[in-house]
């Protein structure tokens, strides 16, 4: 379960950063952060769903848009209140 843990974070934490923090810092722009971040989530969490609707049998299409929707939401916020906390704090330079 670690190693599965580690993995995601890795996987979501970097990519996360390169395609919605680091462009929303550069134009000074939260909400640019929260669209961004959004975004990448509901792409990020659509691979594994989508993949899994697709592919394996009774995969239930209910958890299918739950998880999109949670990916969607938490991204987009972990990406938003980054960008808040870093302006917050005078970290961008």
């Amino acid at each position: 379960m670690y190693r599965q843990r580690s993995f995601f974070i890795s996987y979501t934490s970097r990519p996360s950063s390169f395609f919605a923090v680091e462009p929303a810092l550069a134009k000074e722009s939260v909400l640019y952060a929260l669209q961004a971040g959004a975004f990448f989530g509901l792409v990020a969490y659509a691979t594994y769903d989508l993949t899994n609707l697709a592919t394996l049998r009774d995969w239930p299409i209910s958890i299918t848009v739950i998880d999109l929707l949670w990916g969607t939401f938490i991204t987009g916020t972990t990406a938003t209140l980054t960008v808040w906390l870093v302006g917050r704090l005078g970290w961008n330079t």
